[in-house]
């Protein structure tokens, strides 16, 4: 036994060798990280979130029946949230004016613009629809759905193939401005401060009744 202990140059107890490679191996095998089929649960955790679906590797486990479904769900759950049909996008075109109009007259700026160009694009996605049911761009184009996961209002207006009525449209010089003030606006305002007086702007912009851009929007919807 006393083999096991032996004592460095300067007196300290160090173990043995073979104990330490005996360690590592003992250690190795019971790490949950070593196997390659953990516990998803376990992996969450070490993935740092329970929202954090990254570590789920199709690379890594697309052979694992366990890890193939929790992908399954990950993607219905995605469907789920992100499927609106044609009338519930023009709905929500109008309340996120309503709304916007709410936080106007509240004193809230960058809630009111970054709520009213959510109105223009829901608008612009409900023509997308109404361009889809009229042709059936989704079985002409297969990456036609892809492109249309976008918050790009110039995107929106080339996938509803409305370019030449917004060309025409863009002679009237009040919605040559409105448009312009419209384009400022990205999904990314929701992290910005906004003034009232952009706030205001933007609002005038897309509800001003009839040169706005929801007006127009309107008639393509």
């Amino acid at each position: 036994m006393n083999s096991l202990k032996k004592s460095s140059p300067v007196g300290v107890p160090v173990v043995d060798s073979s104990e330490a490679i005996e360690g590592k191996v003992a250690k190795a095998t019971i790490s949950p990280t070593s196997r390659r089929h953990n516990n998803p649960f376990d992996r969450l955790l070490e993935v740092g979130s329970s929202r954090d679906w990254s570590g789920f590797s199709r690379r890594h486990c697309s052979h694992c029946p366990r890890h193939r479904y929790i992908e399954r769900r990950r993607l219905s759950f995605r469907t789920r949230i992100d499927a609106v049909n044609r009338t519930e996008l023009r709905q929500l075109a109008e309340d996120r004016v309503l709304d916007a109009q709410a936080l106007l007259d509240a004193g809230r700026w960058s809630g009111a613009y970054y709520l009213a160009g959510y109105a223009m694009e829901c608008g612009l996605k409900a023509c997308v629809l109404a361009h889809v049911e009229k042709t059936g761009a989704i079985f002409i184009n297969s990456n036609f759905s892809k492109r249309c996961f976008t918050h790009d209002v110039k995107e929106l207006i080339e996938l509803c193939e409305l370019k030449k009525q917004h060309a025409h449209q863009l002679n009237n010089a009040r919605f040559d401005v409105f448009w312009t003030l419209a384009l400022l606006w990205t999904e990314v305002s929701r992290y910005q401060q906004k003034t009232e007086s952009e706030a205001r702007q933007l609002v005038e912009a897309i509800t001003s009744e009839p040169d706005g851009v929801l007006p127009w929007i309107r008639t393509f919807w």
